[in-house]
């Protein structure tokens, strides 16, 4: 959620030149509770792959209810909404579109080979266009949403291979699950470095700042090649999940350099 509302301050900050407005409050914390809300409501339904690969979470560990969890996901829900009231109707729909996507990933597309995962890559970048349309320019920070985008969907499909034993029980058919582990990690590796190369271009085509390509290089590129040579030589569920744990890492590290662009 934090990530979430960092990213809108980002895009606001890619439309207006400012990191604090009443805009971007509320802008901010509509995303970010939004997101709350698909966390909840993505763990209402996929309990049961949860109960084999993360039982600990509250639902799938017994701690709240099934209703417990429907009417917090829809509380969240419902609050981030009424926030994007307070800004422009461009804002609203993006919102409305974001909630509504949601859902039918959950219901629908996440059993759709890819689809789900692009889906949730695609929300993931919205964020940043969401802070763009809330200073007034959608666009205006198309490059950190295509940058967000890519680093998600990489990210997401490492998850599945993670989650491949729950999933495949439940018959949800993901890459790694329809198409096996070495075709899941190749993917994987291949958006990152597309994810690599692009994030020199700002650089050289759009004059981003020398701050920036040390940076996105040093703390973003680096740990995904570092993590996935690790990984490599160590192909271990518990280095995926650590892999995928500390990919965040580089996340943190490329919205500073989008920052300091």
């Amino acid at each position: 959620m934090v990530l979430t509302g960092v990213s809108v301050v980002i895009g606001y900050y890619y439309s207006t030149g400012l990191f604090w407005d009443l805009p971007v409050l509320y802008a901010g914390l509509s995303a970010a509770i939004i997101c709350g809300g698909g966390n909840i409501i993505n763990d209402y339904f996929g309990v049961e792959s949860d109960r084999i690969n993360k039982p600990h979470r509250p639902y799938a560990s017994g701690k709240l209810t099934g209703l417990q969890m429907l009417v917090s996901g829809s509380v969240f829900f419902v609050i981030g909404f009424l926030l994007s009231l307070l800004l422009n109707k461009t804002a609203v729909s993006i919102a409305v579109l974001v909630v509504l996507s949601i859902l039918l990933y959950n219901v629908v597309l996440k059993r759709i080979v890819l689809i789900g995962n692009i889906l949730v890559s695609v929300l993931s970048g919205l964020s940043f266009l969401y802070g763009s349309a809330a200073g007034g320019t959608l666009w205006s920070a198309f490059f950190p949403a295509l940058f967000s985008s890519l680093f998600i969907l990489g990210r997401e499909v490492l998850k599945d291979i993670e989650d491949v034993e729950g999933d495949s029980a439940q018959n949800i058919n993901t890459f790694p699950a329809k198409y096996g582990k070495i075709a899941a990690e190749l993917l994987s590796g291949g958006i990152y470095f597309i994810l690599i190369v692009l994030s020199i271009m700002p650089f050289i085509y759009f004059q981003y700042s020398i701050r920036y390509l040390l940076v996105v290089i040093f703390g973003t590129d680096l740990t995904i090649a570092f993590l996935f040579m690790r990984y490599i030589f160590n192909p271990q569920n518990e280095y995926l999940h650590q892999m995928n744990s500390l990919l965040k890492i580089g996340i943190l590290f490329g919205m500073l350099a989008l920052v300091l662009k």
